[in-house]
Order: C-alpha cells, then structure tokens, then sequence
C-alpha cells in the first residue's frame, strides 16, 4: 500500500504558523508590559488646581479665569465635583506693599460637574467642554498687581498667575507655542483635535502647528497633498483673531546622515503670518541657502513675515551651523523644550537644566550664548516641540506618555523626557491680537520665555529700553557712560501650587540672574512675590567674540567646528560688533528641570558713532 508523504506538510506548515503565532503574541505582551501603563489609565484623580487668568486688565473690564483640576500626570481630572472657592490678594504698583482694600467681583463658591466616567486614557473632549474646568467671569476695579486664589471644599488650593490692573490698560501678554507636531508627521493626535487641545485646554493665545516637511513636503504624491491641505484647512477652521490665533508652519530638517544629501546644518521651524501654506523640506530646499531662496520667495508671493526658529541646538545629531543662518529670518532662537535648555553647551556647569541626547565634549558655538558672541542679534523664545498631542502642555516628562494616553497613535517620540516644554510670550497692543502682530512681536523680540506652563510678568530694561523696541539696541554717547539696568518679576502662583497647596504666603526662593556679554553678571534671590532689581554698569563697552572657530586648511575656510558645513573666508567678522548683550534668566528653587525657569532678552548696547 502507498503512502502519500505530502500528507505531512501540513503538519510542517501548522508547526510554522505556531512558532509565528508565539511570536506575535510574544511580541504583543511585551509591548503591553513595555508600554501600557494601567495608573495612567485608570487612575485620573485631581491633585492639585491650575487658576489662569490674562495677565493684563482694565480696569472694570471684565475677563475671564479658568479652573482646572488636574491629576497627578497633569491631565484634566474628568470626574472633579469639588466645590471651589475664591478670594483675591492685591499689591500695589507703586511699592509692591499689600492693598488693604481692593474692589472686585469675584465668582461665589461653585461646584464643577464632573463625569461619570473617570479613565486617564479619554480625551476631555470626547466627554464633556466642562470636564475637569470651569471657567467664570471676574472684574478687578483697583488699579495693582492681583491674585486670584481659589481653594475647594476637600483642601486643594492654588494661587492664579500674575494679573495686573491698570486704569486704561491696552497692553496684552499673550501665550503661544509655536512649534507642535501630529500624526502626519512624527507625533500623535490629528490636527482637530491638538488644536482644540491647545485653545481649550492648554489655553494658549496663539499656536502653529509645524509637523516636518520631510513627512509630507518631500514628494507630491496624493497622500502628501492631503497632508499638506489638512494641515492648511485646519489652520485656518480655528485661526480667530482676538480669541485664538494659529499660524502655518512646518519644520526643516537635517540630522547627521538621516536626511538628505549632507548634514549638519541644524533643524529650523518655519512659522509665517500668511494664509499660505510653507512648503519647506530637506528634499526640496536641500541647503540654507536654498532654504533662504524658497523663503524669499514664499514672502514675496505672500506678503508674508517668516520666522525661521532654530532649536534643540546643542542636542547629539542636530547640533546647529550658525554659519548658516540668514537675519531676515533668523530673528528668535528657541532656549528651551521637551529636549531641554539650549542657553548654553550641554556640559556648562551653569547649565543646570542639561538636553537630552548631549555629547559628553559638545561641540562648540551650537549653543545661544555663543550665537551671541557671534554677533547674531536674536531673541530667545521657547517652545515645546510636542509630539503628544498636548501643545502648550506637553506630558512627555509624566508617566502619561504612554500609548494609551489619548490620542492613541502611538509613536517613538512621544517616548519620556525629563522636560515639560516651553511657551512663548509676546507683548503686543491688544488692537495687535492677530497673526500680524504677534508675529511682528516675536520677530522684534517682545517677548518672554518660560517653562510651560507658567506665565509670569516680565519687565526688563536698560535706561528705559525694553526688548524689542528699536531692534533692542540702545546707543550712549561713552564707552563708560552708566547703563541703569531694570528687572521686574511678578510670580506666577502656579509655583506654589504643585502639591496642591498653594498658600500665598509661602514663596520660595527665586534666582534673578542678569548675564552680560554671555557670561554671568549678577545674581539675586528673592522669596517675595514681586521681585524688584535696580542696577548699574558703568565699565567699558567692550562686545564679545566667538573664537572657537575651526580651520580647514583643505577648502581656506573658516568653520563654527570640524563637522560644520557652511564656511567663511575670514573670521573677522564672529564678534558682537563691540556692542555689550544683557539677557535675564530667572529660575525656582535649585534649577530642576521641574523647577520655574524664564528667559528675557536680550538688550543690546552700543556707542554713538
């Protein structure tokens, strides 16, 4: 009797699929245990509250604060019903002493809905607008400096950020974050629902959207025009001049060896104020230079006003090539996101905040410090280069980063970093509150930077000049003629608060740094409120110059260091053209990368004639 042998392969095939099948799974449980974290997912219980308010007011106007209740990973907490409370603390403007009397509305303890639902993992805005927030109507009649302190029926208190009451006051200190990425690019959540996010729950003034262009600008295939056109559609569905405004955007890319033809040049985000989309990416513009030229382009097709944003500078792989940039541009550089502070070289013992990814011998000129010293005349701005779908808010430095935080696209870079992200602040006329005028802001450098999410007040001054009034250069007749340097501080209350206690009374010490010429210069500490800095220089102008530079005796040039691309016949020129920088740095209790941190300036001063 025959056999059939092919009976058996079967046999073999079903062995194969098992092994495959063990393997899938296998795979599977170990990106559940790497990945899925059930305290985020269930557990969203309020810890601590987050009062914000504008920090500019006229008085009788009236204005609106929010309450949020936020939970230990600094989500809204879904299911808040507490009942909250609400009393004010004033100083006046004159002296900074306590008010012993200011005349006020003021909502009357409130209880919040909450919903039935309490899991870490559903977006807010699949639930309810009001979950985990309330917002209330407020005036303030008396001219100061207030607080807002609200406080709820289970022990939780917090104190408001900075509101300053002004009879006829027409300024305006608004939030954005201008640098964001979704799941068209690199990051999670879709366009709709991050910009929700960043109006409704981050409660920013401004935003732009700014996934890479290497994601969709690098071909013009169907799904890259969609792209393209969501991004553009979105943009402009929630741009609201005076409510919320959004900007077009996208960021250019070069890394070491992983885009494009050569490396080096660093990354920059393109922000305009035009209602056209910035088509900027590696494989189209694959220098600075032709950056540059599609620039000048898209401005003149446009009647635009770009910004090109260099960032996470000193970060192993992206390190800038400031040899490259172009002024027109170039007006702002980023200090600080999820990647960390780039003020200065990674292994700077003054850089208390450190990068992710740093080289142990970083290569030097990358960092904003030595931009200066270059001479290159740029604000300092901060963003949080959100891959989380949290603009303005960023959680990669909580344990809710993982995938099943909403959204749920999960992605490598929405991996933890120590870093909570920055916000941006510009000073405009609140007539300004539109993309021309903020832009104009950032690109003259009236602007803050912190550490999201705080919002201080910032005043800084040098005989009366204030960043980005006359390109922030002031000029006196000497080299010695005296320089009276100003810095204001009001506090925002979100230091107090982190435990869920804020108690008005009880400031840390706070670190008011003035840096000259990029090195250190002054120092104060302060546990008041209000902090107040009155000081004078009156030594030799003398400017600053960056020497660090490299030569290649194979090409005759110059270089920033030995991996730099962008070359110069001459090092003459690498100096602040023998005008002396001040910049202010401002930081909470030891400096950690979960401590307050803001960052002004910087002013410029030179010599008539």
């Amino acid at each position: 009797m025959k056999h059939n042998q092919t009976a058996f392969l079967p046999q073999k095939t079903n062995i194969a699929f098992i092994i495959k099948l063990i393997l899938v799974i296998a795979m599977l449980i170990a990106w559940v245990m790497m990945s899925v974290n059930p305290k985020v997912m269930f557990v969203n219980k309020a810890v601590q509250l987050w009062v914000h308010a504008p920090n500019y007011v006229d008085t009788e106007e009236e204005f609106e604060i929010t309450v949020q209740a936020w939970d230990w990973s600094e989500r809204l907490a879904k299911s808040y019903k507490n009942t909250v409370g609400f009393e004010i603390v004033s100083y006046r403007l004159d002296d900074y002493e306590l008010l012993n009397s200011a005349s006020y509305t003021i909502p009357s303890p409130t209880k919040f809905l909450g919903a039935k639902i309490n899991l870490g993992g559903i977006s807010p805005e699949l639930v309810s607008k009001e979950v985990g927030k309330m917002s209330f109507p407020v005036t303030i009649a008396t001219e100061g400096i207030h607080y807002i302190l609200a406080k709820d029926d289970k022990g939780l208190s917090a104190v408001s950020n900075p509101i300053v009451a002004v009879d006829g006051n027409t300024k305006a200190l608004l939030w954005g974050d201008i640098h964001t990425h979704s799941a068209l690019s690199d990051g999670s959540g879709l366009p709709n629902t991050i910009m929700k996010y960043a109006r409704d729950s981050a409660l920013l003034d401004f935003y732009a959207l700014t996934d890479h262009g290497e994601g969709f600008g690098i071909t013009t295939t169907e799904r890259a025009k969609w792209q393209v056109n969501h991004n553009y559609k979105k943009t402009e569905e929630y741009n609201a001049p005076g409510e919320f405004v959004t900007f077009h955007g996208i960021e250019w890319t070069t890394s070491f060896g992983m885009i494009g033809k050569e490396f080096g040049y660093g990354h920059y985000t393109i922000v305009s104020d035009a209602d056209a989309p910035v088509l900027a990416a590696r494989g189209k513009q694959e220098s600075t230079n032709e950056l540059w030229q599609y620039l000048d382009e898209y401005c003149a097709e446009n009647n635009a006003k770009v910004i090109a944003l260099p960032h996470h500078l000193t970060q192993t792989n992206f390190e800038m090539d400031w040899f490259g940039m172009n002024p027109e541009y170039v007006k702002t550089v980023c200090a600080f996101s999820v990647h960390g502070a780039d003020l200065l070289p990674s292994n700077d013992p003054l850089n208390y905040l450190g990068t992710v990814h740093a080289h142990d011998a970083p290569l030097p000129g990358a960092s904003i410090v030595d931009a200066l010293r270059m001479g290159y005349k740029v604000a300092i701005v901060a963003n949080s280069d959100s891959h989380d779908g949290n603009p303005g808010h960023a959680l990669c430095h909580k344990a809710a980063h993982y995938p099943n935080q909403y959204p749920v696209f999960g992605w490598f870079a929405r991996g933890g970093h120590a870093y909570a992200g920055g916000l941006t602040g510009a000073y405009i006329d609140k007539s300004d509150f539109d993309r021309k005028g903020i832009m104009d802001s950032i690109r003259n450098g009236s602007v803050v930077a912190t550490r999201a999410p705080f919002r201080p007040v910032i005043d800084f001054s040098v005989n009366g000049l204030r960043p980005g009034q006359d390109e922030s250069t002031l000029y006196v007749p000497q080299r010695t003629t005296e320089r009276n340097i100003q810095v204001q501080v009001l506090r925002d209350g979100l230091e107090l608060g982190w435990d869920g206690k804020g108690n008005i009374n009880d400031w840390q010490d706070l670190t008011v740094e003035v840096w000259k010429n990029s090195e250190l210069w002054y120092t104060q500490k302060s546990n008041a409120p209000i902090v107040n800095l009155s000081l004078t220089d009156n030594t030799e102008i003398t400017g600053a110059v960056y020497d660090d530079y490299y030569y290649n005796e194979s090409t005759g040039k110059y270089y920033q260091n030995e991996k730099s691309l962008v070359g110069k016949d001459s090092p003459d020129g690498l100096h602040s053209g023998g005008q002396d920088y001040y910049f202010i740095r401002v930081y909470q209790g030891e400096g950690s990368p979960n401590d307050f941190y803001s960052w002004v300036g910087p002013i410029w001063v030179g010599v008539n004639g």
